[in-house]
């Protein structure tokens, strides 16, 4: 029947009609049911139950009279299920379906009716974080839509429920909740988009709200970002006063709160826009080199104007703001209009690629100081950038005289032509091709480097070509040097030529993470802070952790530093620490190193953080040589920490390791061993399950025996044939058939399990050691991050297959495998010989199969 499925759903992909789409599906349909009877595993049966449903939700959106019905019965019976997770997915369904028919026909019934099944969600007993989004997106979908006075409603219904409950996430949604109600009775989002639309008063109307906005709630990090975005959109639409008013608001009433993020958020904001805003009517000074090694000479584009644009290739709207650029340069730079593109991506090579792939009429240059780069640069800093793309408009004498005009291109175009004293209406509309050298052009990027400038006017360029790319910069009357920024030219054609290679070669050499030698504590507490949002494969990367500690300690150098900014830099140097220790001894070392380090810190989320750290240590140092009293007693001191704490992600290390130290439990009574050790599993198991991460509790369940009963619950008995199915990681499906007459070991492990990474190198010793002589591995990864377990694999590549997803973790419960790792030695004729958690425990074994 699975079979079956399979090549139905594929030929209904394939279907020319939606007709015979629905025909087909009917066919599924009934095979699903065929499919679903009593005494199917489990984990299948709620795996094809929820697909039957999403094929139902199909046929009744496209056949409604005939699958509509039949659809909201599966839901209204599913949602009895004595599965959670299926009675959770069926009240996520009905919700979907409320959300269609409300869309269908806005009146209040079916409102009410959608109203109701979000209320039965989030009243579901045992709920997480995964319901999260979909709620929000159903709330904000109506402001979307112009259901205003139903969206208010749904807050105002939904926060109270949301935050009485247990879940932490669950609680902040809720008075993320209290906040979007607030601004949404005060018409915050309307007011701002009143001053994108020119009414009359909406600026000063808008500086008025953002009072009342931080003035009659708490100014939680949320409103803050709200205001903030009020300020700016002042900012871009060229109210500076009122701007002004909205950053000198937001700093002080942020200032007075005790949420450490939002002064944090508020006070940064407020010193970069007083840069920005403070900016026009002041000359601009740009020095640089050349990528070829000729210098960038700013005095060669005296007498022009010219329209500095900062751009990121990491911004997407950048790229639109290129072909308005375009269009402007090849239409006015015979009459005196230059541009020249300020990169402040963080990877030059990634600017480089997006040039190649884009070409422009312009220069383009980067910071000089591998140090300091993207919105961290020198020349991001001297102009208060907070985000890109943003722009300069400088006038013939070099001054500044507007910004914030790539919104604007009727705007950027009447300034420009103002500032050339031109009338853009009498200009032909046609520039001509892209990139034509012209006549008087100066040379592109590299060409003629080192000539000297002329006395007068432009003149003719040197002859040769570069790529078809035109780069005219004027030759005039060269000025001194001023001091200010440092550039370096970005060829847009990316070439490596030799100046390129060293320069990248220099690059490669230093720690381009590292936060501004020059930062002041402030700025590096937003460094920080900035860094949380970054991936966890990017945050794992040597530099990156290098920077945070670098940062962290610069903070906790500081004797000025407030206690929170104290505190904050301990934290996050601790936990960049830990998270690069799952993949580094060496590290581990560093991270008991700097919980001394960290010591003076007075503050009790710094203190139990170093308690927990230090635990751990302790934990995963203890080995099968440390005696029962000792054990017993690290056992205890583990128990009374999972008790007394909410356990997260950054747990799991801990967890594992305690795990270890209960499979080594040791005694002259195997029975009174076994029966001690099922003990701390049910108290470890119950612990871990009460955590809020997914995978923590998956495992508490697991070695607490749930769901498993006799057999499976010991693990099967010596002698047992061991059938090892299921898809790896690389959605491959298994095939035993290569280790059919081979001693095999079944590794059962995870990414993130402390104890299965520390036995890893001795588990490739023995596989490299016995490979030609009939021994292999398989591994079985009970991860339910799929991105980890790409990512270590990706990392560091496993000379044998491994096993992953559901049926992964399928086979490790029929296995009763409840600790981790593992392993299993099976005989060649693939029956088991012997269970263990170490390969030196199992290697007499092995060695006895071999010989055989």
């Amino acid at each position: 029947l699975l079979a079956f499925l399979r090549r139905m759903d594929a030929r209904a992909r394939s279907a020319a009609t939606v007709e015979e789409q629905v025909k087909i599906q009917e066919v599924m349909l009934a095979a699903f049911d065929r499919a679903l009877v009593p005494g199917l595993d489990e984990t299948l049966r709620v795996q094809m139950t929820q697909q039957k449903a999403g094929l139902l939700r199909g046929l009744a959106s496209v056949a409604p009279d005939r699958h509509e019905a039949t659809y909201l019965s599966l839901l209204e019976q599913l949602r009895s299920d004595p599965n959670p997770q299926v009675a959770l997915f069926a009240v996520a369904g009905s919700i979907e379906f409320r959300l269609v028919q409300f869309r269908r026909q806005p009146d209040d019934t079916t409102f009410e009716a959608l109203e109701r099944e979000m209320l039965a969600l989030v009243r579901t007993p045992g709920i997480g974080a995964d319901i999260v989004q979909p709620i929000q997106m159903i709330v904000q979908d109506m402001f979307q839509i112009g259901e205003r006075e139903r969206g208010r409603r749904l807050l105002s219904t939904l926060a109270p429920v949301l935050i009485d409950s247990r879940n932490e996430d669950l609680r902040s949604v809720g008075n993320a909740f209290l906040d979007q109600l607030h601004m949404a009775q005060l018409d915050f989002d309307q007011a701002r988009s009143a001053v994108f639309d020119d009414v009359p008063g909406a600026p000063e109307r808008l500086v008025e709200l953002t009072g009342q906005l931080l003035t009659e709630r708490k100014p939680t990090p949320f409103l803050v970002e709200a205001a903030l975005d009020a300020a700016l959109v002042c900012e871009v639409t060229h109210r500076y006063e009122q701007a002004k008013a909205i950053y000198a608001l937001v700093e002080r009433l942020a200032g007075a709160t005790d949420d450490t993020l939002a002064q944090t958020m508020a006070g940064n904001a407020a010193r970069k826009a007083d840069v920005r805003l403070n900016l026009i009517g002041k000359p601009l000074p740009l020095t640089g080199k050349l990528i070829s090694g000729g210098d960038f000479d700013w005095s060669r584009y005296r007498g022009k104007v010219v329209l500095v644009a900062f751009w990121a290739s990491s911004w997407g709207n950048s790229l639109g703001e290129f072909t308005t650029m375009v269009d402007l340069h090849q239409k006015y730079r015979d009459l005196g209009f230059e541009v020249v593109g300020v990169n402040v991506d963080d990877n030059v090579v990634v600017a480089r690629q997006l040039l190649r792939n884009n070409p422009v009429t312009w220069e383009n240059v980067v910071t000089d100081n591998p140090d300091r780069v993207g919105l961290d640069s020198p020349m991001a800093q001297q102009v208060g950038l907070a985000a890109a793309p943003f722009n300069l408009l400088v006038d013939r004498d070099g001054n500044i005289v507007e910004m914030h005009l790539y919104r604007f291109r009727d705007e950027l175009e009447r300034r420009v032509g103002t500032l050339l004293g031109v009338d853009p209406s009498l200009l032909p509309a046609d520039p001509g091709p892209p990139g034509a050298r012209q006549e008087g052009a100066a040379p592109a990027d590299g060409e003629g480097a080192g000539e000297a400038p002329a006395e007068a006017a432009p003149t003719d360029p040197p002859t040769g070509t570069d790529d078809g790319m035109s780069r005219r910069v004027p030759k005039t009357e060269p000025r001194p040097e001023p001091s200010g920024w440092h550039w370096i030219s970005v060829r847009s054609d990316g070439s490596q030529d030799p100046a390129v290679q060293d320069d990248q070669a220099e690059e490669d050499s230093t720690n381009p993470y590292l936060a501004p030698a020059d930062a002041s504590t402030d700025e590096l507490v937003d460094f920080l802070l900035d860094l949380e949002d970054k991936p966890r494969s990017l945050l794992n990367r040597s530099g990156l952790v290098e920077a945070v500690v670098d940062a962290a300690d610069r903070i906790l150098a500081d004797p000025a530093a407030r206690p929170a900014h104290r505190r904050i830099a301990a934290l996050e140097k601790l936990g960049a620490l830990h998270r690069a220790a799952v993949d580094d001894d060496e590290l581990q070392e560093r991270l008991v190193a700097a919980l001394d380090s960290v010591a003076a810190v007075d503050d009790p989320k710094v203190s139990d953080e170093v308690a927990f750290l230090r635990l751990e240590d302790e934990t995963l140092a203890a080995d099968e040589s440390l005696d029962l009293a000792a054990r017993v007693a690290l056992l205890e001191k583990l128990k009374n920490f999972f008790t007394d704490r909410k356990l997260e992600t950054r747990h799991l290390r801990l967890a594992s390791a305690s795990i270890a130290v209960v499979n080594d439990l040791s005694g002259d009574d195997p029975k009174q061993v076994a029966a001690e050790r099922e003990v701390w599993f049910a108290a470890f198991g119950e612990l871990f399950a009460k955590s809020k991460d997914r995978q923590l509790v998956a495992y508490g369940k697991r070695i607490a025996g749930d769901g498993a009963s006799g057999a499976a619950a010991a693990g099967p008995a010596v002698g047992t044939p061991i059938e090892i199915a299921g898809t790896t990681h690389d959605g491959l499906p298994f095939d035993p058939a290569p280790y059919r007459g081979k001693v095999v070991v079944v590794d059962f492990w995870a990414t993130w399990c402390g104890p299965c990474r520390k036995e890893l190198p001795n588990v490739l010793q023995t596989h490299a050691e016995l490979a030609d002589r009939g021994f292999d591995v398989i591994g079985v990864s009970i991860d339910q991050d799929a991105e980890a377990l790409t990512n270590f694999l990706a990392e560091e590549p496993l000379p044998w297959v491994t096993l992953a997803g559901a049926e992964a973790q399928q086979t490790a419960q029929t296995l009763g495998v409840r600790a981790i790792p593992t392993m299993m030695l099976l005989d060649r004729e693939g029956k088991l010989v012997a269970t263990a958690h170490r390969i030196g425990e199992l290697r007499g074994e092995i060695d006895r199969l071999l010989a055989e």
